[in-house]
């Protein structure tokens, strides 16, 4: 099972859910928190896509 949501580059859904925000918010601090977040490929795609919606 992932640790996020794959609603924006999985096609999912098409609406954000509560997991997305629950991930999205933490992600600015990936760095500090020491997430290891390269074993999660398809995390940075996805952030990126969220980054690119206009509402975000």
């Amino acid at each position: 099972m992932r640790p996020f949501s794959t609603r924006i580059c999985g096609g999912v859904g098409e609406a954000l859910g509560g997991a997305d925000f629950a991930v999205a918010v933490t992600l600015p601090y990936a760095d500090q928190a020491s997430l290891p977040l390269e074993e999660v490929p398809d995390v940075q795609p996805w952030h990126d896509q969220l980054n690119g919606l206009d509402a975000w």
